[in-house]
């Protein structure tokens, strides 16, 4: 819990393109999605993306369901995350 806000996040590390691949990509877009619609005020969501497959096309689909208003969403890679913990942390 960060400012009284509880965070939550899905990690995928993906190296490279296929089927199962494909399917982690897919399952963080229709999780994006599905919190989209969240109405509960008091938790965030973290997709954490790293390694080669998420290249700029797929950061781009996935930022496309970012959530900009509270509780945000966001699309990022771990090494990303302790900034933005501190930004909710202080109120932003």
């Amino acid at each position: 819990m960060t400012n009284g806000i509880k965070c939550f996040a899905a990690q995928k590390y993906t190296k490279e393109g296929g089927g199962n691949q494909d399917s982690q990509f897919n399952e963080l877009e229709l999780l994006l999605r599905n919190y989209l619609q969240r109405t509960n005020n008091g938790m965030a969501l973290f997709a954490l993306v790293d390694g080669a497959y998420y290249n700029e096309d797929r950061l781009k689909q996935l930022d496309a369901l970012v959530r900009e208003r509270r509780p945000r969403s966001y699309v990022t890679s771990v090494n990303s995350l302790q900034g933005i913990l501190h930004e909710i942390a202080a109120g932003r």
